[in-house]
Parts: structure tokens; C-alpha cells; sequence
């Protein structure tokens, strides 16, 4: 199954954060890199009293079925020592599922596609970035998206830069 990952980070070394946890992601055993966008600059969503956010998006192939692949992914988390010490907090690490081709979910511990995507500049520009006619599975168009919060403002590292 493909799946979309999406990764954030504003506290500490975000772009080598951000690169340590695509390295995480490819040793994850199940999951095959296929691509990641560039290291994109954003504005904070929500709670916007924070530093400014890093994010990217990487595509990968797995195996494993979702909740494994989210159990996986929170791991990576712990880590890079992410805490949760309030709703959209400032952290060291952010891995979201976005989406898992083929597959919605209403599951209280995973939605999909991830409910808040089609609003996050971070999520979207950085998707179209690598994948420009990507569809979520349920049926919209990533490009048929209107982000309203966390727009990117600058490229921070182009994916050619980066090894996945």
C-alpha cells in the first residue's frame, strides 16, 4: 500500500530532525522509500504563538497495516524525545499519516485521510510537490485544495539535497 507521511518539526535542528526521521522511517521493516518533497518553511497552525515550522511530506510503500504503521511512527516520535504538552505545541517531531491509498477510516485512534490535511499549506504544497495529480482516498484532489492555515512560505532544503 502506498502511504503519505508528513513530518514537522520547529523545535531545535528541525531540517536535521526532519532528515534523522526520514532515516527512521526507511528502517521501519515493511516500509519501502519511494519519495519525499523538499524541507518547506511554514507559518504555525492553530496555535500560532511558536517558532516557525519545517515539513515535508515522503511517500512510502508498506506492508504493514495502518495502526502498526501509525505504532511505528510514534515510536520514531519518542525518539526525538516529542512531547505533548498541549494541543498543536511546539515539538521536536511530528509524523501524520495523511493518507493510505485506498483506505478511509473513521477509527477514533486513526482517520483517514488525516481530517485537517486539505487546510494545511504544509501538507498540501508539499504533497503536490511530489506527487501533483495525487487523489485522497476519498475521492479529492489534492490540487483541488484550498489551504487556509500553516502556508509554506520558503523552501528551507530542496529534496535533491536530501537521501531517502
Amino acid at each position: 500500500m502506498l502511504s503519505d507521511i508528513g513530518l514537522g518539526s520547529n523545535l531545535g535542528d528541525c531540517i536535521e530532525t526532519i532528515e534523522g526521521a526520514l532515516e527512521s522511517i526507511a528502517d521501519i521493516d515493511g516500509v519501502m522509500p519511494l519519495a519525499v518533497s523538499s524541507i518547506y518553511k511554514s507559518e504555525p497552525a492553530y496555535y500560532e504563538d511558536q517558532e516557525t515550522f519545517y515539513n515535508a511530506v515522503c511517500i512510502v510503500t508498506t506492508t504493514l497495516e495502518p495502526l502498526d504503521l501509525l505504532h511505528a511512527l510514534q515510536g520514531i516520535e519518542n525518539d526525538f524525545r516529542r512531547t505533548r504538552s498541549f494541543k498543536n505545541a511546539p515539538r521536536t517531531l511530528d509524523l501524520d499519516i495523511i493518507d493510505i491509498e485506498g483506505i478511509e477510516s473513521d477509527d477514533t485512534e486513526l482517520l483517514l485521510p488525516h481530517p485537517l490535511a486539505f487546510e494545511r499549506g504544509f501538507v498540501i504544497t508539499p504533497l503536490l510537490e511530489i506527487a501533483p495529480d495525487f487523489m485522497f482516498a476519498n475521492g479529492v484532489l489534492a490540487d483541488d485544495c484550498n489551504p487556509l492555515v500553516g502556508l509554506t512560505t520558503d523552501i528551507a532544503k530542496p529534496r535533491e539535497d536530501l537521501a531517502f
